[in-house]
């Protein structure tokens, strides 16, 4: 199994106002463990992606890069500690629509 260069999302603190925003949100940036699990359906293309996922150091950098690209993909990357509560608490409607969103532009069937 090839060894895919790892992108650092622990850094991703919001920048002064002015300058270009990060690839990765904020959103994917984990407070405590800097450990990303991602809440969406499985994906096999582009990239083969697995519900409960979890990214410790970083993100692939095919997924960084589709995760830059696509709101919704980004929306189903959470840090962990916040991985129950964005699965049932306030954020689970959001998580929901971003999931179904990201099944259909990615689905075979089509």
């Amino acid at each position: 199994m090839s060894k895919l260069p790892k992108t650092d999302i622990s850094a991703t603190a919001p920048e002064p106002q002015g300058q270009a925003e990060s690839a990765v949100p904020a959103v994917a940036a984990s407070e405590g463990t800097g450990a990303v699990m991602y809440l969406g359906p499985r994906l096999l293309a582009p990239v083969h992606l697995a519900p409960h996922t979890v990214f410790r150091g970083g993100l692939p950098a095919e997924i960084a890069a589709l995760a830059a690209e696509d709101a919704d993909l980004r929306a189903c990357l959470v840090p962990v500690e916040r991985a129950g509560q964005a699965m049932r608490g306030e954020g689970a409607a959001a998580l929901a629509t971003a999931a179904t969103q990201v099944a259909n532009r990615y689905s075979r069937r089509k």
